[in-house]
């Protein structure tokens, strides 16, 4: 049954699999193991620098039978979420509806509409294949798959570029692939795939691991060199390439992403993702240690001090204890926990909604200056979800 919660519920039960903004910054979706969607009110104090989250939810929707593994946005903040039920739901965030079940023959473990048209909209399945879906397909008629692409492989996540000319698959044996996109003419280029093995060269991360999650950041053209995508793995490990060749930039490390997290009622394989700042200045992680790790793509020279001074590599991050226990000792090597140096400081217009899962930037903060600009020294960490019992 599809039905919108009394709001009685105040928040999530288990992990915190996806949380995503609206464009506008006003509103924050967040869904995880409970199967639950929930909407939230944003709003920003009175200084006009921190973001706040409403003591409630706005709206709760039940629909799912199952965990929700991911969600996406749409520019008029129509929500679509994916599960282990099998289907991706479209919703209208404020009546509560149910606009549309798209049925996939195993789980759907990603869904994303595309940047510049959204009535377009990605899925990705354990069956291997990525799906382009139309929501006002020509001619009339209820919304249909209009292409499709078989991976051969598990889909574990999917990323799309800002000009949609590129879709990037990755799998549960820890490769990326990367297909061409023509979106003027609703169709997945079959022969336009290259193949990316995520791993080590060397080691015991050298046999490649399941891919968590993926973002992309810039365009699609080959040309285009400052694309970059984000790749992260249960090895623990984030990843930064430069789309244009697949060459590997820089490799983020200091988190636990592992495979699995137990509170007691909830043992799962772990669905951990990361994300860019607006400005793409910093990259954060959530952890199953229960702190939010945030990396500084231009560390200053003090902060390497505690870490490798390979640029390929970063392995001293700023890491913020979230959880209802201590989380473990900061590892040898890593930096110590104290804020970032005056060359790392996150700034007022990366404000940051996160979990130790789940991590997701607002804009509101930059939306409200109304380009005047932000201060170098403004809050950035706004609101925290809780570790596992997910009160907000």
């Amino acid at each position: 049954a599809l039905r919108v919660d009394d709001g009685s519920a105040k928040g999530h039960t288990g992990p915190i699999w996806a949380a995503k903004f609206s464009h506008d910054g006003t509103l924050l979706c967040s869904g995880g193991a409970c199967g639950r969607l929930f909407v939230w009110g944003v709003s920003l104090s009175a200084g006009g620098e921190q973001v706040r989250l409403d003591d409630g939810p706005k709206m709760v929707f039940k629909g799912h039978d199952g965990e929700l593994l991911d969600l996406s946005i749409s520019s008029d903040n129509l929500i679509l979420t994916s599960g282990t039920d099998t289907y991706v739901r479209l919703w209208h965030p404020l009546s509560g509806e149910c606009l549309g079940e798209f049925s996939h023959p195993h789980i759907a473990t990603s869904v994303l509409f595309l940047p510049t048209n959204q009535q377009l909209f990605l899925t990705g399945c354990l069956d291997g294949k990525v799906r382009l879906y139309d929501l006002k397909p020509p001619g009339g008629g209820p919304p249909q798959v209009v292409s499709e692409t078989d991976t051969r492989g598990c889909v574990t996540a999917v990323a799309v570029s800002n000009d949609s000319l590129t879709v990037v698959a990755g799998l549960f044996e820890g490769k990326c692939m990367v297909f061409e996109l023509d979106a003027e003419r609703r169709r997945i280029v079959q022969g336009g795939k290259s193949i990316v093995s995520i791993k080590s060269s060397r080691g015991k991360n050298a046999k490649g691991h399941k891919i968590t999650g993926l973002q992309y950041s810039g365009g699609g053209k080959k040309h285009d060199l400052e694309a970059r995508l984000l790749v992260m793995t249960l090895d623990s490990r984030v990843r930064m390439y430069r789309v244009a060749d697949m060459n590997l930039i820089c490799k983020y490390k200091g988190h636990l992403n592992k495979g699995s997290i137990t509170d007691g009622r909830h043992d799962t394989s772990t669905q951990i993702k990361a994300s860019f700042s607006p400005c793409i200045n910093f990259v954060a992680s959530g952890s199953e240690d229960g702190s939010l790790y945030i990396w500084s793509r231009t560390p200053s020279r003090s902060t390497a001090l505690f870490a490798s001074l390979r640029k390929d590599r970063n392995t001293a991050p700023y890491r913020l204890p979230m959880g209802p226990h201590p989380p473990p000792p900061t590892p040898a090597g890593s930096a110590p926990d104290r804020p970032p140096s005056a060359h790392g400081k996150l700034s007022s217009k990366d404000a940051v909604f996160l979990s130790p899962t789940a991590v997701a930037f607002s804009n509101l903060v930059e939306l409200n200056s109304r380009g005047e600009g932000a201060s170098e020294g403004g809050v950035a960490l706004c609101a925290v979800v809780g570790l596992f019992n997910g009160d907000l």
